[in-house]
């Protein structure tokens, strides 16, 4: 198996040369798996090191997690090529994104989770902008939903987000040692997610496991969240970190358009 630590700040560097090896060769399912598992192995320390800081981090701490997001979000060298591979180039940033994600909704540190999912600027490549990870760190933009349930073999409705799930447990297992727990903070990461995407896009971008997971009441975090809302009103922690800027009105509606597209997709 291939396996490799690597430094962080060597992460991009070693992306460029894996991105470039396979330039010109005719794609086969073994290889972008053998892509996906390599980059899976150099991200291992980075993932460690972002979920850690979100966790255990402080505001203070913040700027660090962004930064490191941005930086492995824009890996340097060729802009041409293999769409799925370049593509795939990401996977690393989406990596660190879940592991930081799910850590600062752990965590409780909702400021964090905000600054990771808004601050990083990706470059999009077909529009010359930048764009916040809301938009181009999702798993559909990575790995297209066909392709990756033919990689893993499976029918899924969220192919990357269901392989997350699974992938990223054993690297929670200290910080989140029960497994009802884990599923909890991985299903708040991707809804909490999906509400900033309405609020800040206007529309959602992505949608992971609560997707279909709310049909068993017990693990329905979109009626957990409301609840929590309705609990404390102005004082809900994400109200004081900015999400929505504090306002209710905004909350609701990203809600009710997230739960409608769910409602719509129809997964069972």
């Amino acid at each position: 198996a291939y396996h490799q630590n690597v430094a962080k700040d060597r992460l991009p560097l070693v992306m460029e040369m894996e991105a470039d090896r396979m330039t010109g060769l005719r794609l086969t399912e073994d290889d972008i798996k053998q892509r996906v598992q390599q980059y899976e192995d150099i991200s291992r320390v980075s993932q460690a090191i972002m979920a850690a800081g979100c966790y255990y981090g402080t505001a203070d701490h913040e700027k660090l997690w962004t930064d490191l997001l941005q930086r492995v979000a824009n890996p340097p060298g060729e802009r041409s090529g293999s769409t799925v591979l370049l593509d795939l180039r990401r996977y690393p940033a989406l990596l660190l994104l879940y592991s930081g994600g799910i850590a600062a909704v752990a965590g409780e540190h909702h400021s964090t989770l905000l600054g990771l999912l808004t601050k990083p600027k990706v470059t999009n490549q077909r529009r010359g902008s930048d764009e916040p990870p809301l938009r181009l760190l999702t798993a559909h933009d990575v790995i297209e939903k066909e392709l990756a349930n033919q990689l893993w073999g499976q029918r899924w409705y969220s192919p990357v987000s269901e392989h997350l799930f699974k992938l990223l447990r054993e690297s929670f297992r200290v910080l989140l040692s029960d497994d009802r727990q884990y599923q909890r903070c991985f299903d708040r990461f991707e809804y909490l997610r999906s509400l900033l995407d309405v609020d800040v896009l206007g529309d959602v971008q992505s949608v992971g496991c609560f997707g279909w997971r709310w049909k068993h009441p017990e693990e329905d975090v979109r009626t957990e969240i409301e609840a929590e809302e309705r609990a404390v009103g102005r004082n809900w922690p994400p109200y004081r970190a900015g999400w929505f800027s504090g306002h209710r009105e905004r909350f609701m509606a990203a809600k009710k358009k997230v739960d409608d597209v769910v409602a719509r997709l129809g997964w069972r």
